[in-house]
């Protein structure tokens, strides 16, 4: 009796999960990400006039940052359980991920695109300087060294002064 009960379990199930698996097209990973991506966009909830892809990343991205410091903070409470953290971390980071308009969204971008860009920069420029300042000058082989890397340094800075021209001549900014 029970495997012939199992066997009507499973021929319902079968014949209930065959709509979805014949309502379902071909998608690849491309679709699974755009939809992800849609989630983030808020498009489910304003329809297509919602915001791009991008700053719908960066909001998914900003959940998970805020998610992060919540449970951090939260699991320090010492009679806290675990699954409550987890629970408060998760509605707190969601609701911040919702409401969080998309301008503050764009300066937290440029804010760290901004301090990515001297970092990137400013460590060469720093190196040579410290190569130049802080090690002796023995002999013409070290000082020619030192005379490359100046080189190198005056190049990438003239470089940076031409990319930064062409770039605030194609946005209109500056």
């Amino acid at each position: 009796m029970k495997k012939r009960n199992l066997f009507f379990v499973i021929l319902m199930l079968m014949v209930l999960l065959s709509n979805f698996t014949l309502a379902q097209e071909k998608k690849g990973i491309g679709d699974l990400v755009s939809g992800v991506l849609d989630i983030g966009r808020l498009e489910f909830l304003f329809g297509s006039g919602a915001d791009n892809q991008v700053i719908g990343f960066i909001r998914i991205l900003m959940a998970v940052l805020v998610f992060s410091i919540l449970y951090f903070g939260l699991s320090v409470i010492p009679n806290l359980p675990r699954n409550i953290a987890i629970t408060i971390g998760i509605l707190l980071a969601l609701l911040t991920a919702l409401f969080m308009p998309k301008q503050v969204l764009v300066m937290f971008g440029e804010t760290y695109a901004t301090i990515f860009a001297l970092i990137i920069i400013g460590g060469p420029i720093a190196g040579v300087m410290a190569l130049c300042f802080f090690t002796p000058t023995p002999n013409r082989g070290v000082a020619f060294v030192k005379f490359l890397a100046v080189c190198f340094t005056m190049w990438l800075i003239s470089q940076i002064n031409v990319w930064a021209d062409a770039l605030a001549g194609a946005t209109g900014v500056i």
